[in-house]
């Protein structure tokens, strides 16, 4: 299931438990104050309308690919200056 900044992820799929809703509301918040965030993807058995009251809440975040080169970069700098310097 694809929510974008258009659609909260509370309001897309249903969950097996008030703490699974309340888990996606907190997400949307946390998410939805990070300019980087694309999208997030909801996935596994939340998506697919299959989860239990044991089920995980499996979402992946999408940001735009050089965000990631640039983090990316800025760890090794960092490991660098702490194990290297």
């Amino acid at each position: 299931m694809w929510i974008d900044r258009g659609e909260p992820l509370s309001a897309c799929a249903s969950y097996p438990t008030a703490q699974h809703q309340r888990a996606v509301r907190e997400e949307e918040v946390v998410f939805a104050a990070r300019p980087e965030v694309e999208a997030v993807l909801l996935t596994c058995s939340c998506a697919r309308g299959m989860a239990t009251a044991d089920s995980w809440l499996d979402v992946a975040i999408l940001v735009p690919p050089e965000m990631l080169a640039v983090r990316r970069a800025k760890l090794g700098r960092d490991l660098y200056q702490a194990y290297c310097e």
